[in-house]
């Protein structure tokens, strides 16, 4: 990183280099899309099933879609971000891709914050920046589409476990390792596929402290299974409200949708 850069300065240019491009994008999509009737986004299809389901719950209506009715067609993570959109500004698209140019911005922070964990000042700064200029990842941002939110969250579980795995006092490998399973969930919510990472997870925690203590001592059983068992305990927490409702609906414990895509 450039020596007059201090670790906050850099975040600062990462994020307005960031949000200034999406923000830009945001306005000349929209203004792009008003000039075409009956065109929704860039790529439709899903953006608009999004955007049906913000309003179901905008309006309290049954998160449900299409007829006969899909009840458990998508996670509720991403509508309920547009939601807040609907409620705040009304069915008004502009607004929406405003908000999600703050979470783009925000993705690009938290891997200059990954980075600068995993590596060292420079590479964080390169990494953060690159995401903020990288063409493909900024028009995604401002699109209604789950994958930038869910980047951001798989970007936070990613940091509280390289904080678990750093650390070694046992409170902060129970904390960490609750707080990884409580975002993988948060992850999860966003797009279904991510939940898998609560066993790569726990498979490298039990082979790193399997690996490390000393064979005179013996495996350390309590920091082998109890320390992975919080973060499942944190996700399963988390899912839990989900998976009641789609047993009420289904009769059924699904964790996460019917369709997988």
């Amino acid at each position: 990183m450039p020596q007059f850069l201090s670790p906050l300065t850099a975040l600062v240019v990462i994020a307005l280099v960031a949000f200034t491009i999406r923000v830009g994008l945001a306005w000349g999509i929209q203004s792009h899309l008003d000039q075409q009737p009956g065109r929704f986004d860039l790529i439709e299809g899903d953006a608009s099933g999004y955007w049906i389901l913000a309003g179901k719950i905008a309006n309290g209506e049954p998160f449900e879609i299409y007829e006969p009715p899909r009840q458990v067609h998508r996670m509720p993570g991403f509508p309920a971000i547009l939601a807040v959109s609907i409620r705040l500004f009304g069915e008004n698209l502009l607004p929406a891709r405003m908000i999600l140019a703050l979470i783009g911005t925000a993705a690009c922070m938290m891997t200059y914050a990954l980075a600068a964990q995993l590596f060292d000042p420079t590479t964080a700064f390169l990494a953060g920046l690159w995401t903020a200029l990288s063409p493909p990842l900024a028009i995604f941002s401002v699109l209604i589409l789950s994958e930038t939110a869910f980047a951001l969250f798989v970007l936070i579980n990613l940091s509280m476990f390289a904080c678990w795995w750093k650390s070694t006092k046992p409170r902060n490998q129970l904390i960490f390792s609750t707080l990884t399973g409580f975002t993988v969930a948060l992850a999860t919510y966003q797009r279904p596929s991510w939940y898998p990472m609560l066993g790569v997870f726990a498979l490298g925690w039990i082979l790193k402290t399997w690996l490390t203590t000393s064979p005179s001592s013996g495996p350390k059983w309590s920091r082998l299974l109890v320390t992975p068992s919080l973060m499942v305990v944190g996700f399963l927490l988390t899912m839990a409200p989900w998976v009641y409702r789609n047993y009420q609906l289904t009769d059924r414990v699904i964790l996460t949708t019917l369709w997988m895509g």
